[in-house]
């Protein structure tokens, strides 16, 4: 059982340090391409947050928080979703191992 613990901590700390990785990289594709629509054709000048009647405060600091937050929690529910169909997969191997009939049960 001890085994299991240490074969499946390097695979543990992997996919921390991929899924951390791939958030990174999509993270910062994310922000260059809105700040880069913000920033293409002057667009910046018709949400001026230096006039008087505008309700936007930092739109390069809120889109940076919202595809942060857009990147983790999307990255958070498809490790999720991924983590629940391999323990499901894995569960009916094991009941598959013990007893054929106990895997139709499920």
């Amino acid at each position: 059982y001890g085994g299991c613990y240490l074969l499946a901590l390097p695979i543990r700390s992997l996919q921390y340090y991929f899924t951390s990785k791939l958030g990174i990289l999509w993270r910062q594709w994310l922000t260059d391409k809105f700040i880069g629509s913000y920033m293409g054709n002057r667009a910046y000048y018709d949400v001026n947050p230096n006039e008087d009647n505008t309700e936007v405060d930092n739109p390069d600091q809120r889109i940076a928080e919202d595809t942060r937050n857009f990147t983790r929690e999307s990255l958070r529910i498809t490790v999720h979703a991924f983590y629940a169909l391999l323990q499901f997969t894995l569960n009916v191997a094991v009941l598959w191992s013990i007893n054929h009939l106990l895997t139709w049960s499920l």
